[in-house]
Parts: C-alpha cells; structure tokens; sequence
C-alpha cells in the first residue's frame, strides 16, 4: 500500500466502517439463526458480485481527482438530481436508525440513563456530530482505526467462541429449499450486504478530501494502485467479518432452533442474553461490544459523509465543479430532522423504514449503471478504465441488482404469492 500497512489505511477504512452495520449485526446473523450455513457462500457471492460498483468511487477519484458526483453530473444533470433527490429522505431516516440503535445497545450493555432510547438516541447523533466536526476527516479516521479493531477483534474471538456448535457438513451448508418467504429474506438481505451503493459515493469524497490533504494529490496510476489497496483491505475485511456474523447466528440461534427477535435493538439483545446464557457474561461482554462498536462506527462515518454528498452536489450545481462547499450546514440540517424524527415521528418509524429500504433497492441499479458508464467516461484516462473482465463483471451486477429490484417490487405491490 506504502507509507505502511494500518497507519496508511483511509477511506478503504471509513469503507468499512460505514458498511459493517446493520446489513451485519442484523441480517448476516439472522439469517445464520434461519438458515445455519445455508447461506453462507451465497452472501460471500453477493459481497464478491457487487465489487465492481463499489470499486468504482476510489478507482474514478484516483483516476480524475473528482467524485462519482461530478461523473454523474457528466452524465447529466438529471442524474446528479436524482441521486440527491432520492438520497436526502433515505439519509436522515438512516441516521435516526442508526443513532436508535446505537442507544438500544447502550441498554444491552447495562448503561443506565434517565433518558428514553429516543432521546439517548438524539443525544448520541449530536456527540458524534461534535466528534466529526471537531476532529475533521483525520480525526475520524483515527477514531474509525480503533473502532474497526476493536469490532474486528471482539468479532473474531466471538466467532471462535461459537465454532464448536457450528456444523460443517455438506447437508449444512447446501443452499435451503426455495420459498417465498427464502426468496424475498433473500432480496433484503443481498441488496443491503455489503451496504447499500449510494456507500460508493461516499467512498469517492472521502478519497478526494484524502487526497487533498496528502502531499501526493496527483491523480494517477500510483495514486489508483495506492487507493484500491485502501479499497481491498476495507472490502475483503467487510466480507469476512459478514461470515464471522452468519456463523455467530448459526452456532448460537440456529443450532437450539430459537427464533429471532424482529427489531434490530431486540435481535442484538437477543444474541447478547444467548452468549451469556450458553458461554457465560465473559463471551456476552464480547458480542455487546463488537455490537456497539458496529454501530457507533456507521454512526460516526455516515454522519461525516451524508452531509458532504450533498455540499458537494450543491456546488456542482451551482458552480458546474467541485470545491468547497457547506458541509457543516448541511450536517446540521440533517442532524436536526434526524433529531426531530426521533422525537417526534417514532410511532410512524417503520413507515420511514419502508420507505428507506424501499428506495434503497430501487436506486441500486441506478447507481449501479452510473458507477459503470463513468469508469469508461471520456474523462477517465485510457490506461485506467477498467478491463474487459471487470466491464463484464460490473454489467453483471448491474443486471443481478435490477433482478432483485423488481423482485422486492412485485412483492410490496402485492403481485408475489
């Protein structure tokens, strides 16, 4: 990677830090709880077939200097206007759930506060909006280096923990009979694994504000080896700890064929009282950690890199390119809806949820076919466009998503038995 190994890590580290939350903690467990093994060379399929679209944000801002924003905006305006369109709702509802969660957790772990998780939740949204103004990207960055070791350790011995309960056979890991029900847990879960795309946006201004404060901002080949290092290591440790997470929820939950809880607080409280129960506090204190720290680092980079998806499209409307835009009033409007939402609108929040994953999965292709024509755009350099392989590959996807899309479709407008 040069300048050496962990300290060297940037977006490739936010990457995953952004990436290892719900889709994680929640569904790869689940859906280790449902189905044992199952599923779990089909959820590593899903993180290795998305790669292409997520290789996109680093490799088009190593390549040009800009983000995916401005390869959108050459695409055409309507495109940059509808990504911001369809992201600011998902944001602020992504950010409300995120910081809820977060706050659910803190009462898994014995934290005991005279504020309701709503108001905990509002509470915590605010310090880490504190915590990423005050430090700016270098600050989280550090911060993301020790909560992505943390989970990743805690992760790992967790997992070792669980392995002598796990079955190994052919019969167990063979895919599960296909239903309805298998069918549309499927669409949820490989649309959001490793995260929804809108992440590769976020990835592409992470690696351009990176470069800026690097002494070698040049774009270019050296730069685009150095920042699909970055990419890779974010990506591959995402995928593996996605694993680490359907073999928890196999060892614990499915092997003593014990249902899961449907909230996402509910289901980690869950996993939580089942670690203590079958391998004492010790193991529990573990998995509550790893928890925690899974989400609070989503809270910290999605809180940094929301606001500057949008600074950054207000610029380019305005200014036709990229430059220094108001992140920090930006954040501070999505802070305070998220804030409100929280407090005021939580009977109707899996209303919000809906509509977040709804436009989640209808937006996928979208970003998915953008992220592919701009790596072949007129501005990419010739020698860093992606190969033949690669084009196939990201076509792929893009077909898979669009499949996947109109399945989850069918099934909300009722047209799935």
């Amino acid at each position: 990677m040069g300048h050496g190994g962990w300290t060297r890590l940037g977006p490739g580290l936010l990457f995953a830090g952004a990436a290892i939350g719900t889709s994680h903690l929640v569904q790869a467990t689940r859906a280790g709880a449902l189905y044992g093994l199952g599923l779990l060379l089909f959820i590593l399929l899903a993180n290795a077939l998305k790669y292409p679209s997520f290789r996109a944000g680093p490799a088009y801002a190593a390549a040009t200097g800009h983000s995916l924003l401005t390869g959108y905006q050459k695409q055409g305006p309507w495109a940059l206007a509808l990504i911001v369109l369809t992201q600011f709702p998902v944001q602020v509802i992504i950010l409300a759930a995120s910081a809820l969660t977060c706050a659910g957790l803190l009462g898994a772990l014995g934290l005991k506060t005279p504020l309701a998780p709503p108001a905990l939740g509002a509470v915590l949204l605010v310090l880490a909006w504190l915590l990423v103004r005050a430090g700016g990207l270098r600050g989280l960055i550090q911060l993301s280096r020790l909560f992505v070791a943390t989970l990743t350790v805690t992760t790992l011995l967790a997992t070792a923990l669980v392995l002598p309960d796990v079955s190994w056979s052919a019969e167990a890991l063979a895919f599960p009979p296909l239903s309805t029900g298998l069918l549309l847990f499927l669409v949820a879960l490989l649309g959001l694994m490793p995260s929804a795309l809108d992440l590769s946006i976020l990835h592409s201004l992470w690696a351009v504000a990176d470069r800026q404060t690097s002494n070698d901002n040049a774009p270019g080949p050296g730069r685009m080896a150095e920042a699909l290092a970055d990419f890779k290591v974010g990506y591959i440790g995402s995928a593996v700890l996605a694993g680490c997470f359907v073999i928890m929820g196999a060892g614990v939950m499915h092997s003593e064929a014990i249902a899961p809880e449907p909230s996402a607080v509910g289901f980690a409280e869950q996993v939580i009282g089942l670690y203590a129960a079958s391998l004492g506090d010790g193991a529990a204190a573990l998995v509550a950690v790893a928890a925690l720290g899974v989400m609070f680092t989503t809270l910290l980079t999605i809180i940094d890199g929301f606001p500057r998806v949008h600074s950054a499209a207000l610029v380019l409307f305005q200014r036709g390119e990229e430059g220094p835009g108001p992140v920090a009033t930006v954040g501070a409007v999505l802070v305070a809806l998220a804030t409100g939402l929280l407090l005021t609108l939580l009977q109707h929040f899996l209303t919000f949820i809906d509509f977040m994953t709804t436009a989640a999965f209808l937006v996928g292709p979208l970003i998915a076919v953008l992220n592919h024509r701009v790596l072949s755009a007129e501005e990419m350099p010739a020698a860093l466009r992606p190969s033949a392989a690669l084009r196939a590959w990201s076509l792929a996807n893009c077909l898979a998503l669009t499949v996947l899309a109109g399945l989850y479709l069918l099934n909300r407008l009722g047209a799935m038995p």
